[in-house]
């Protein structure tokens, strides 16, 4: 397996937390222990949600460690796109942010057979998740990557 390497100095202090965060917490433990059951022991939406939980209490439980960690840009991106990525991905998963914008015209659409018009406002924040997802992973080596 190859050597992980933090993108900076404060990506490797955030990295540690982080580690910690997901070894230590019982958020963490509860994602860590789903997370390696069997694909027939849990399912996609249990893991999801554990995760989301998780990071949710990691970027809540450890924000001031990890504000004293974020000691140069990179890690200071990083730091910020944690809080884009909980924030959006609660908003999603909450439906604050509704995939459609009008639902009974989406259904209706795809009664046609037509593809819906996807909300605006959804592809916004699902990109916004994104790239806070590919800054969290780019800093810290034990961010996954896919789940």
């Amino acid at each position: 397996m190859p050597t992980l390497h933090a993108a900076s100095p404060g990506c490797a202090a955030m990295d540690e937390i982080f580690t910690e965060a997901l070894n230590g917490s019982e958020t963490g433990q509860a994602y860590r222990s789903l997370a390696a059951k069997r694909s027939g022991e849990t399912n996609a939406d249990e893991r999801h949600r554990a995760w989301e939980a998780f990071a949710a209490s990691f970027k809540n439980d450890y924000s001031d460690r990890l504000t004293q960690a974020a000691t140069d840009e990179t890690s200071k991106q990083a730091l910020a796109a944690l809080a884009v990525y909980v924030e959006r991905n609660e908003a999603l998963d909450s439906g604050a942010i509704p995939e459609f914008a009008d639902q009974q015209e989406a259904e209706e659409a795809l009664k046609r057979g037509e593809k819906p018009e996807v909300n605006p406002a959804y592809t916004q924040a699902l990109a916004e998740a994104t790239n806070a997802h590919g800054t969290l992973t780019t800093c810290m080596p034990h961010w996954p990557v896919v789940f």
